[in-house]
């Protein structure tokens, strides 16, 4: 690979980027900083023109200066096979825009290396997909009933229920036995959405922190704990988290390989997991964050951790094209 090759990201506008915070801005400076051209595009910027996927694309240049921290060079069309790496880098909400773009994608992913592989991430539900290790998990019920939520309840006494697609702890809420405004805040729910909720135990450790651990092809390479904010039980960053030192422990561990050979057979290259105390909680496969906090808390850059990675498996799948 050479100085000239290219990359295009598949991500949120430009304009409502947390510049302090987002991962997506980490992987593209050190994308520049080896010699790639980055192109950034959203979603509905993709179109199919006789047969061919191209996408209307800014050329950008990004820097570290936060107060200006990316240049767009110019804009045009590119056929997205001609592009070495795109990066599908979109934050949720999961909808039918986000899963189009997926089935788009697929068109070009035997011409270029995507990451992550778009047809993994559209059947890797990011809450869902815990049920395949039972083992690993608190226990946990999926349901729209609300007698299977009382039932679960009175087994556990202490119950966490979110929806199945929300983001940034946004609809979690916990329900102690005591409490007697469940069954209303189910109905208040079947109102708005016909979606099934997700039913877990409480598990106290959450008090301790949700860790965030980066998977790259496989293999943890990272990791951070998110603390709860006094008087909330939602360690997630947009619910007032904190951020603190943390080790990946033989527990940890052992998660990750139990999961590996799930994420590799599909294509879930970059992969962000939560685990609370002992239990995997959730498998972030759209646009893992935590990059910075991790390079902050242990003085380290892992988005050059993460681009090591990815040159190898670059040249892998263009061996592999190449010979057939």
């Amino acid at each position: 690979m050479n100085k000239f090759s290219t990359i295009a990201i598949q991500m949120d506008p430009l304009e409502v980027l947390d510049y302090n915070s987002d991962s997506t801005y980490l992987i593209a400076l050190e994308a520049q900083r080896r010699g790639y051209k980055v192109y950034v595009y959203q979603p509905q910027q993709l179109f199919v023109e006789e047969g061919k996927l191209k996408a209307h694309v800014h050329h950008v240049t990004f820097y570290k200066d936060l107060m200006a921290p990316f240049q767009v060079n110019d804009s045009h069309d590119v056929l997205l096979s001609d592009v070495d790496i795109i990066f599908l880098r979109q934050d949720p909400p999961f909808n039918m825009a986000y899963i189009t773009s997926t089935y788009l994608l697929e068109m070009v992913s035997n011409d270029t290396l995507i990451l992550n592989n778009p047809k993994g991430v559209r059947n890797t539900s990011e809450k869902l997909s815990i049920m395949m290790f039972p083992e690993l998990t608190a226990p946990t019920l999926v349901t729209s009933q609300l007698n299977d939520i009382l039932r679960f309840r009175e087994k556990y006494h202490d119950i966490v229920i979110k929806p199945l697609y929300g983001r940034g702890g946004e609809g979690v809420f916990h329900f102690r036995e005591t409490d007697d405004n469940l069954s209303s805040f189910i109905d208040f729910y079947k109102m708005h959405s016909d979606l099934p909720l997700m039913v877990q135990k409480f598990i106290p450790d959450v008090s301790s922190g949700d860790k965030r651990i980066i998977i790259i092809d496989g293999e943890p390479i990272g990791a951070v704990m998110r603390k709860p904010k006094k008087g909330d039980f939602r360690a997630n960053i947009h619910a007032g988290a904190t951020f603190e030192k943390t080790e990946i422990t033989k527990n940890d561990q052992s998660i990750c390989q139990q999961i590996r050979s799930t994420l590799i057979e599909n294509g879930l290259f970059f992969v962000g997991i939560d685990i609370i105390g002992s239990f995997l909680s959730e498998i972030n496969v759209t646009s893992p964050t935590g990059l910075h906090k991790i390079n902050q808390i242990n003085n380290m850059q892992i988005e050059s951790c993460i681009w090591d990675v990815i040159e190898k498996k670059f040249h892998n799948f263009y061996q592999r094209k190449n010979s057939t």
